[in-house]
């Protein structure tokens, strides 16, 4: 019987709940750090880890607000059914995130600017 491996794209999709995050996302970044996306999580090293983190909640933060939302309109009345949708809190918290881990390691901060539109 063959043994589950938890992989590192399997970590780094439980550090983030709640936000759907595809196979893609999980290649692009961890190919920069030259690692495979089924490669055991003990395998990779702390630092290629968190940098990989930090990568991750940098492209959270930096994607729509509003996501899978579906809205119909017709004359007077509106509805909107699913999605979600992230404030600039919650966006300054994920880059704080990126940033702290970043800094760990001696390296720069995240070039991104959290402005209120309304």
């Amino acid at each position: 019987m063959a043994e589950d491996v938890y992989t590192i794209s399997d970590y780094l999709e439980g550090l983030f709940p709640g936000y759907t995050l595809t196979d893609k996302t999980f290649k692009a970044i961890l190919s920069k750090y030259g690692i495979d996306v089924n490669t055991p999580v003990e395998d990779v090293p702390e630092k290629t880890k968190d940098l990989a983190e930090a990568d991750i909640a940098e492209l959270v933060a930096s994607t729509s607000s509003v996501t899978g939302s579906i809205e119909d309109s017709d004359g007077g009345w509106k509805h909107r059914e699913g999605g979600s949708q992230m404030t600039n809190y919650e966006r300054k918290l994920l880059l704080q995130r990126a940033n702290n881990l970043r800094k760990k390691y001696g390296l720069g901060k995240a070039n991104i600017k959290i402005i209120n539109l309304w």
